[in-house]
Formats: structure tokens, sequence, C-alpha cells
């Protein structure tokens, strides 16, 4: 993530300030989100129209992005990738265990299986079109097992 530090008498200070206002927006829309979604399953007892296979790629999204959640420390991003983790883990869990009977048959398992093998087959060649990027997405994991 960007590590912006605004002093008064910067020139970009209006620019950055606007842009950081713009993702404190879009980090608590995204929680808020997450958060009606759990208390609507809870008060509704039902999963009934979450699909299983979106909340099963968030999670592996979430769990993937954010596997630099140990290496720079800022709180509110910190405690937000926690938050993403720990709450698609506990939709998959609700989904799974607690409501799992008024879970919909899934149809789509085939378009889940393609979308995760496409991103799968091209994620390399878009790592390597962004070279200039040192750690991306599952290249941590190649540069800790190499040490």
């Amino acid at each position: 993530m960007m590590n912006v530090c605004i002093s008064p008498r910067s020139s970009q200070a209006p620019e950055l300030t606007s842009y950081q206002i713009f993702r404190i927006l879009g980090d608590v829309s995204h929680t808020l989100s997450k958060c009606i979604l759990i208390f609507a399953i809870h008060r509704n007892h039902s999963t009934e129209g979450v699909s299983l296979i979106t909340q099963a790629l968030y999670c592996l999204v979430f769990i993937a992005r954010y596997l630099d959640l140990f290496d720079y420390f800022q709180w509110w991003n910190t405690t937000l990738k926690v938050f993403y983790i720990l709450s698609s883990l506990y939709i998959l869990f609700l989904m799974l265990r607690v409501y799992a009977r008024t879970r919909e048959r899934e149809k789509a398992w085939k378009l889940g299986a393609y979308c995760l093998g496409g991103s799968a087959i091209i994620a390399p060649f878009v790592m390597m079109a962004s070279k200039s990027k040192v750690y991306w997405g599952f290249m941590e994991v190649r540069t800790v097992l190499q040490e």
C-alpha cells in the first residue's frame, strides 16, 4: 500500500489528501457492506441469496492479497486487512455450518472453477508485466521459500 506523509508545506497536499479521503470512504463502505451482510444473515436466520462460490473466492482473494499483513504495520490498514479476512472466513462458516440447510444449491460451480483457473493461468503473465513491483501476491511465498 502507499505510505504517504503529507507536510503542510507540500505542493501536492490537496491532491494526496483527496486521494486519502476516497480511500478511507472506500474502506468504510466495504467494511459496512460486510457488516450489513453478516447482520442480514443473522437477522434472517438464512443464507438464501448469498453465493457460496462468490464468498469463497472473496476469501481466497483477501488471503492471497494480504500476505503482507505482518510486513508493514499501519493500524488502519492492518485492522481492515484482518477484518476482511476474518469476516470472509466467518461468512463461509455461517454458510457451511450454521445455516447450511438454508443455502440454495449452487449451479455455477463450473463458472467459479473457470474464474479460478483462468486467474491462476493469467496471474504469472501479469506478474511478469508488472516486474517493477517487488512483492506482489503469491510472489512473497516464493521468496520466503527460497530463503
